[in-house]
């Protein structure tokens, strides 16, 4: 298949460092690591065509000597720009292959001082603890390296040959194994590089920039100024460079575009369902909630692939995308096309839900200059799409057809969205059946695939049970599928020559290229292969022959919501769990000095909290239902997880789960997520849970549980307002209290179970609360001594008078031992 020039720079844009990973896997002196990675190349001749070879080897080797061609002037000027972001400061002097890659989560500063660095081993990425928790290992383990540099190139020759569907591919296997890697180290003499920048990120922001140089004619960027900018670039590290770089007249010249998208009403669109009154059992009601919640992310990465494949951009030009927002890097010259992207792609949001869903844009232009300070364009950024949300559908409204009134409307409106018009005597719309298909096959797949053309024929498949679930965007020129390993072989067969298809493996352990799925590639189908982690835990049943309320639950079903209370000690009620990070905005936007903000720093850092929240989430989940599993082995093997993952993404997370299961999760993900973030007191959570029955309406339980995170992040303290905290049972607790409190009322159980103190004395203790004077001292005393015969128990509830004096911890306490002794 022939390469078209403008993706010879892209390749060596993107693979212009990678000598670096070799040079360091290797025990003896290779040469540069521009000459290793041309080495690298030439290893791989046969999987390119001859010239294409020729030139991304030449680029390679030549991307630090003086640059002699358009492409080589390209290359420099993006490799220097994505490297200005390198800061430099006295510290040990450290080989290449020992620096280990700092955690940019161990460098944040807010409120707080930052702790000592933490460090990452440059292992290949995995959703396991010791891949991605960083550590106080400065130096690199000893054949570390030589493991990622192995299986990286083992992978990408088992690519065969290349195709332009290889890029994406080639770009997920750098995330795969140089996400750990650090772009440069401290091996120099004098001031020393800080390694907290990953190659994976530099080697993509290179690419990026890169994609939008090559898109700019000569009236944008002329030779000669190009020469001029590698000119200056080039001392990026002399002292004096900063003044010098802002004096000139094209670092003053707007090259780029930062785009930020955000799709507005996701939270209402996802948990504004009703349950119709036909329906009593819950589970419809959760596929669709776990359906829509899935939709809104295929959505929001539909629409930004949408505008990078109209603008003709690769897959590096998304900086971020997640939680209903995206980041672009587009060229400058792009901009005249952007309103009218947004004007069709509000045109369709309207068309497809009824003006549920919106999206806004903010574009700001970018100077080379910008690239120094990048806090400024981000506020800015961020100020600019502030007031776009004040004019939903601005520019689908001004246009001249906008308020024409429909010859008829309807009276029928689906029961379960109550926005969308059906047929008559239908139950739900369209959209909605769809979002409950797509709940009900996810905890089944292991692949999504983005296709791009034709639909697979449905057909095909003759079982609808053993169906991919196609979610069309047909106007956005996609099919999006999601795909069981039972199905992938047929879907790929299905594929033709003319199509082409992305294939995500979902939630990988291993190597994410399997050799059954490259068996179709190499027969002339244009197909990539990616990874995506998502959190999607559900308690779904394994085994046949389980009872949960007297009723049996077939294999491979997932638990209705009546069917999870059921799980819940004491009192049979769902626990509804909502978190998320506290201070996030300020954290991108102040949370690195002003010399250290760069795109591939912010792009490190959504990555890392969105591996927490996409991938490790489900470990969490997994470890405490295997815990809660052993405590209860008449369960052995009878469900996948206790928890249900309604939504987790970016920095916020709802799950359901029994109540007293959801507590213990709250404060695991809390104590997990300090770790994670390398102990650092920048970093913290605020969580909210309420308790309801289990037939209890969506929309209200979703609002309690807002309304107590949002009593969390506002609680004020000496006048002054405190997050990092946990509401529930209507009080608020640090999360340094919460072992302490739930321990003590731990341990009353266990007095109530022995009959050591009567369950009544619970009551008292809940209703001493509304006591506002001193008075409750004594009584407190009196009711002591009254009531409680063992003298121990006796002694430690009179230690305890400080404790109870904190009316938040006593609620708490009552509240939880209250529920979780009562019977039925």
């Amino acid at each position: 298949m022939k390469i078209d020039k403008e993706e010879i720079i892209l390749l060596a844009s993107l693979l212009h460092d990678i000598g670096k990973l070799s040079q360091r896997a290797s025990k003896e002196s290779l040469g540069t690591h521009a000459e290793v990675g041309e080495h690298f190349i030439k290893a791989l001749k046969s999987f390119w065509e001859e010239i294409v070879w020729i030139e991304i080897k030449k680029l390679v080797r030549n991307h630090h000597e003086i640059p002699t061609t358009k492409d080589e002037l390209i290359l420099q000027i993006a490799d220097k720009l994505s490297a200005i972001e390198r800061r430099q400061e006295v510290r040990e002097r450290i080989s290449s292959k020992q620096a280990a890659l700092v955690a940019i989560t161990s460098k944040i500063k807010l409120h707080a001082n930052p702790p000592t660095e933490k460090y990452y081993q440059p292992y290949p990425l995995q959703i396991k603890k010791e891949i991605l928790f960083p550590t106080e290992k400065e130096k690199v383990e000893e054949d570390a390296y030589k493991t990622s540099w192995e299986k990286f190139f083992e992978s990408v020759k088992r690519l065969s040959k290349y195709q332009d569907c290889d890029f994406v591919t080639l770009y997920y296997l750098l995330k795969k194994f140089v996400l750990f890697v650090p772009s440069a180290t401290p091996w120099e003499k004098d001031s020393q590089t800080v390694p907290d920048i990953s190659l994976f990120d530099h080697s993509k922001i290179t690419c990026a920039i890169a994609a939008c140089l090559n898109k700019l004619s000569e009236n944008d960027l002329s030779l000669q100024e190009m020469k001029e900018l590698v000119k200056i670039l080039k001392s990026y590290k002399e002292e004096d460079f900063e003044r010098r770089f802002n004096s000139l007249d094209i670092t003053k010249k707007p090259l780029f575009l930062l785009l930020r998208g955000d799709i507005a009403g996701i939270q209402k669109f996802i948990y504004s369902i009703t349950r119709p009154e036909p329906e009593k059992d819950t589970r419809k009601t959760a596929k669709r909630l776990r359906g829509r919640s899935f939709f809104v992310t295929l959505l929001t990465e539909v629409i930004a692939d949408w505008i990078i494949r109209r603008i003709e951009l690769p897959v590096t030009n998304i900086l971020f995308c997640g939680g209903g927002r995206f980041d672009l890097l587009l060229p400058i010259a792009a901009e005249e096309k952007i309103p009218n992207l947004l004007s069709q792609l509000n045109k369709w949001l309207l068309e497809e839900f009824n003006g549920e869903l919106s999206l806004q844009i903010a574009v700001i232009e970018i100077c080379p200059k910008d690239f120094l300070d990048l806090s400024f364009v981000y506020q800015k950024l961020e100020d600019t799409l502030a007031k776009r949300k004040y004019k939903k559908f601005l520019e689908i409204s001004e246009t001249n057809d906008f308020f024409t009134p429909e010859k008829s409307v309807p009276l029928n409106v689906c029961r379960v969205c109550l926005v969308s018009q059906v047929k008559d005597n239908e139950i739900c719309c369209i959209q909605c059946k769809k979002q409950e298909e797509i709940g009900n096959k996810l905890p089944k797949i292991k692949y999504i695939v983005f296709l791009y053309g034709e639909p697979i024929p449905k057909e095909i498949f003759k079982e609808e049970l053993k169906r991919p679930v196609e979610v069309t965007f047909k106007k956005l020129g996609v099919y999006v599928y999601l795909v069981s390993e039972e199905e992938i072989k047929t879907f790929c067969s299905c594929i033709d020559n003319e199509q082409k298809a992305v294939i995500y493996v979902l939630n990988p352990e291993s190597d994410f290229i399997l050799e059954n799925l490259l068996d179709f590639k190499r027969k002339g189908k244009s197909i990539s292969f990616g990874f995506k982690f998502i959190a999607n835990a559900v308690p779904k049943v394994l085994k046949e022959g389980i009872n949960v309320k007297d009723e049996e639950v077939k294999k491979g079903d997932i638990l209705s919501f009546e069917e999870i209370a059921e799980l819940s000690k004491g009192a049979k009620y769902l626990g509804i769990l909502k978190m998320d990070i506290d201070y996030l905005g300020a954290i991108f936007a102040l949370g690195l000095k002003k010399e250290e903000m760069s795109f591939s720093r912010i792009s490190t850092l959504s990555t890392i909290l969105d591996l927490f929240f996409g991938g490790w989430l489900n470990v969490i989940c997994r470890e405490l239902t295997e815990k809660w599993i052993k405590e209860n082995k008449n369960w052995q093997d009878a469900f996948e997880s206790l928890y249900y993952i309604l939504y987790a993404g970016g920095d916020d997370l709802l799950i359901i789960g029994p109540w007293d299961a959801i507590i213990e999760l709250s404060y695991k993900i809390q104590q997990d997520f300090t770790a994670y973030t390398s102990f650092n007191e920048n970093f913290h959570l605020s969580g909210g849970i309420c308790f309801v029955k289990p037939l209890f309406p969506i929309q209200r339980f979703v609002h309690l549980a807002g309304q107590a995170l949002e009593r969390s992040k506002t609680c004020e303290v000496k006048g002054f307002n405190e997050k990092n905290r946990l509401t529930l049972f209507d009080r608020t607790i640090k999360w340094s209290e919460f072992k302490e409190v739930f321990n003590f009322a731990e341990k009353m159980i266990s007095w109530i179970r022995e009959e050591k103190m009567p369950r009544g004395f619970v009551y008292f203790l809940h209703n001493l609360e509304k006591e506002t004077t001193l008075m409750w001292v004594p009584y407190l005393f009196y009711n002591v001594a009254r009531r409680i015969r063992d003298e121990k128990i006796k002694a430690e509830l009179i230690e305890r008078t400080p404790v109870f004096s904190n009316n938040n911890s006593l609620r708490i306490i009552t509240s939880y031992v209250s529920l979780k002794t009562r019977g039925g």
